[in-house]
């Protein structure tokens, strides 16, 4: 079984998600903020699923900062109003290497699901 670390400040968002992910047989680490999840990313979760827009940190440095601790994981950036905000926001992700995803919120359950396996395989 494959656990997610999920991070999103929204507690209704972060309870649907993780509800999601754990009927489909991941275990899910819940972070309501940005020191939660630099938190329990120690913990070596097999895949990254973060909101890119929470108090504190800027985007890039959340994700930095993630990447910090395992380099080699799998992150899955997720966006409400961020990616309309500041255009750019996803090509900067990829220049840098430090989101191998980024879903526009709402994401469809069955995108999120894919994308999930997609960063777990590798691909």
């Amino acid at each position: 079984m494959a656990t997610l670390l999920l991070a999103d400040d929204d507690a209704i968002v972060r309870y649907a998600l993780a509800l999601l992910l754990r009927s489909n047989g991941y275990h899910v680490l819940e972070a309501p903020s940005n020191d939660a999840a630099l938190a329990l990313a120690k913990e070596n979760p097999d895949a990254i699923i973060t909101d890119v827009n929470m108090p504190g940190m800027t985007a890039l440095e959340i994700l930095e900062e993630l990447k910090k601790t395992n380099p080699d994981i799998g992150i899955i950036a997720l966006s409400g109003g961020a990616m309309h905000q500041r255009p750019g926001l996803a090509e900067s992700f990829a220049e840098t290497g430090t989101a191998n995803r980024v879903l526009q919120k709402p994401v469809r359950n069955e995108s999120l699901l894919q994308e999930v396996e997609a960063v777990l395989s590798g691909d």
